[in-house]
């Protein structure tokens, strides 16, 4: 009620400050005569004041977001560490990895995580052995792998080191130490949200078979990557997965089932009649498609990434 309170307190105040002038009390007997005679007029005025209080309680109603912009970003940076905290163990308790022993180790940035499965599969590629591979977090944008339970490693760490290069690109440092140690340092901008979410929305999408490229472009465009009506949670990623699956089978087309989640239809026969043809809908599916191309044109694949996917699940 502040806003309702402040508009009827400034009203009467204005009212008080003209009644105690004579000019005032001259000016409101002029008004009082006018609607004393058109009292279509007065009352014309008195629903237009109803109006307006109407429309200030609603305003004063309305749900305001459960938490800040600034809150959300902390909580989903909490809750990428514990994602990743939690992607980091799985490997190594699947003996992937062993983490050399070291009480100072600092955490590992999404930066370098992310690279550790493709890492995995270089040295698969090259030596055509499965061993485990001994990391040191040197710091958290640098790891190091130590290849000596290979032997020999001369020629096969060139080749690694390499190919490695190749796979991760410009903004990733890979080099070769002899006798047996791959570095990997990452030396490109920090990542934003969108980059760092699409481990978590890769392995929704892979679980619900989802093409990964469309369920990134459906959550950016159903709350947003940091939605701020909700608690931002990894298992809101699985539950819209889940629910585009499910209409992906139900609608004739991709654009039919993604206008069902614009209209909020729970049932394909709801799905207003030529529904392209309101801007808004057709707006909004479109864009949902354009950013599925622009995701697909990054390399966002389902078949590549789902390599990768394969050593965290």
């Amino acid at each position: 009620m502040f806003f309702v309170s402040v508009f009827f307190g400034l009203f009467f105040l204005i009212l008080l400050l003209g009644l105690s002038s004579s000019k005032g009390r001259a000016f409101f007997k002029v008004i009082q005569r006018f609607y004393k005679e058109n009292l279509f007029y007065a009352g014309l005025s008195l629903l237009l004041l109803l109006l307006v209080f109407l429309f200030l309680n609603a305003i004063q109603k309305t749900t305001p977001p459960l938490h800040t912009l600034e809150q959300n970003l902390e909580i989903q940076d909490s809750i990428f560490r514990g994602f990743n905290q939690e992607m980091f163990s799985h490997l190594l308790q699947n003996h992937l990895l062993k983490l050399q022993e070291n009480p100072d180790s600092p955490l590992m940035s999404a930066e370098i995580l992310y690279v550790l499965p493709t890492s995995l599969l270089v040295f698969k590629e090259v030596t055509t052995e499965d061993k485990v591979l001994e990391i040191t977090v040197k710091d958290s944008l640098t790891v190091m792998f130590n290849a000596k339970s290979y032997g020999l490693f001369n020629r096969r760490g060139t080749l690694i080191s390499k190919k490695l290069q190749k796979k991760l690109g410009n903004e990733y440092r890979v080099s070769f130490a002899k006798p047996h140690t791959i570095i990997v340092n990452y030396k490109g901008n920090p990542w934003n949200t969108e980059i760092k979410i699409a481990l978590p929305i890769l392995m929704a999408a892979t679980k619900n078979q989802v093409d990964p490229p469309l369920l990134m472009a459906l959550i950016k465009n159903h709350d947003g990557f940091i939605p701020v009506n909700t608690k931002p949670s990894l298992e809101r990623f699985n539950n819209i997965a889940v629910d585009l699956k499910k209409r992906l089978l139900e609608y004739k087309s991709t654009d039919d089932a993604l206008a069902s989640i614009f209209f909020k239809i729970k049932d394909p026969k709801d799905l207003p009649i030529k529904w392209w043809k309101q801007s808004l809908a057709q707006n909004w599916v479109e864009q949902v498609i354009t950013d599925f191309k622009t995701y697909k044109s990054y390399g966002f694949d389902f078949i590549e990434f789902q390599k990768h996917a394969e050593n965290f699940e």
